[in-house]
Formats: C-alpha cells, structure tokens, sequence
C-alpha cells in the first residue's frame, strides 16, 4: 500500500527506539509551543482591537461596527452628492456672471468702432 493510510499504518506498527520517541516528543511540543504563541499573540491583538473600537465607536460588536460604516458611507454619499451639486450652482453661477460680463463689454466694443 502507498497511500498515506498504509503509510500510516505501518509506521504505527513499527516499533521507535526511545530516543525516536524522545525526538517525536520534542518536536510535538516544540509545534505545541508555538501554536499557544500564536494564540496568545492573536487573543491580545483581538483584545487591543477591541479595545480601540469600545474607545473610537463606542462598540466592539462586529454587527452593530457594520452598521454604523454602513450609515458613515451613506451620509459620505449625502455629502458628497451635495458637494457637487453645490458645485455644479457655482460653475453655473459663475457662466451667468461671465456671460453678463461679457455682453457687457460688447456694446462697448462695438460703439469703439
């Protein structure tokens, strides 16, 4: 057999010296080891995370942070649709001046002439 099953079950079956054993056992704990590191590692990133969020958004719930970006984007949206509306007065403002401007400066022209 050469599948990892047979491979599995033979090597079970096959008797390790202690000192095998003994180099099994260390690198199983040294995997252990650096498994709980990486918990812990992730379980105070979570919690300084969560910490950060309690103090800027008044929340740590993951539904009630989606939520409120959810309303944050709609009324950046808000805001910016009036921004350009608000924009869009000005230019067209600022054509009707130029354009008074302008015929007011023709007639001048034309009695020059």
């Amino acid at each position: 057999m050469n599948n990892k099953k047979g491979k599995s079950d033979s090597a079970a079956s096959e008797q390790l010296s202690i000192e095998q054993l003994q180099t099994k056992y260390e690198e199983l704990n040294r995997r252990k080891i650096q498994s709980e590191t990486r918990h812990r590692d992730a379980s105070d990133q979570l919690a300084k995370i969560r910490e950060q969020a309690l103090s800027t958004w008044g929340t740590d719930d993951l539904e009630a942070l989606k939520l409120k970006l959810v309303k944050m984007q709609e009324e950046n949206e808000k805001r910016r649709s009036q921004y350009q509306a608000d924009l869009l007065g000005i230019e067209s403002k600022l054509i009707e001046i130029d354009q008074k401007y302008q015929s007011l400066r023709e007639p001048s022209r034309d009695s020059e002439s």
